[in-house]
């Protein structure tokens, strides 16, 4: 969250002061004192990192290039500090929540930034990579990570698409899935005013289609099998009441948002 705030504010868009000071505060002190943690606790120790560091590099890169004195501020610091403990939390390969190619992902990226302050270390530390990275390019041209499990298939993913139908007409046709933590989320179509007519001529038969998903890292089967469950449900939309109360405080609250984003 953090790095998305600060590349917004370095884009020129308006974003919320105290949002984003209060995660770049958050996430600042953990740079140079052991791995970034997990939520609102005390760096962990070990040399395993699970890629958090690197993740943590980029925010303070951004957070360096909205600082008027840039590369000797601070933040560029705590960038340099961040991303260098690539280089040696990395007792094994292969490590990182969700599979272990997210570990190696933002850490070989975090090195990336010091390519030219540490080009001893960074050369060291992609010459030891050179070998299962060159395995890690598919016959395709696209590349992923060996052996890291959902991060090593472009089939990752694929699946959950759907099309629902109103008496045999198409309503929309969604062609991707989910995004990685995407589970739960509402998905679906509105019935518009150019359907409404069906509801006229007596009972409606909604149906729907759908391919599920392949690879679902929480369960591993080879070959890959369709996993998941699908459901299809209708309900009405209803505007709430709106009294003078409510567009009062609606229009205070907007007021308040504009003062705090300037």
């Amino acid at each position: 969250m953090v790095t998305f705030l600060l590349l917004v504010k370095e884009c020129g868009a308006n974003v919320l002061d105290d949002a984003l000071h209060g995660a770049l505060t958050h996430f600042f002190r953990f740079a140079a004192r052991g791995n970034n943690p997990y939520g609102d606790s005390r760096p962990e120790q070990g040399f395993v990192d699970n890629g958090k560091n690197g993740n943590l590099a980029f925010a303070m890169a951004a957070a360096a290039s909205l600082t008027p004195n840039g590369e000797e501020s601070l933040y560029a610091g705590a960038r340099d500090a961040a991303a260098m403990t690539g280089f040696y939390t990395t007792t094994f390969m292969l490590h990182g929540h969700t599979g272990g190619g997210i570990g190696e992902i933002w850490r070989r990226a975090g090195m990336g930034l010091l390519y030219q302050k540490m080009s001893a270390q960074f050369r060291e530390f992609m010459d030891n990579r050179k070998w299962p990275y060159d395995l890690s390019r598919h016959f395709d041209g696209s590349f992923g990570i060996l052996g890291g499990a959902s991060y090593d298939t472009v089939e990752w993913g694929a699946g959950d698409g759907y099309r629902p139908y109103l008496n045999g007409k198409s309503l929309v046709e969604v062609k991707e899935g989910m995004s990685r933590g995407g589970g739960g989320t509402l998905r679906g179509a509105f019935i518009t005013k150019d359907f409404l007519d069906e509801f006229t001529k007596g009972p409606v038969t909604l149906a729907a289609t759908t391919f599920l998903r392949y690879g679902d890292r929480a369960i591993v089967t080879m070959p890959p099998v369709p996993q998941g469950s699908f459901s299809l449900w209708i309900e009405e939309m209803k505007l709430p009441p709106i009294d003078d109360e409510t567009r009062r405080k609606s229009a205070a609250d907007m007021q308040r948002t504009r003062e705090l984003s300037k």
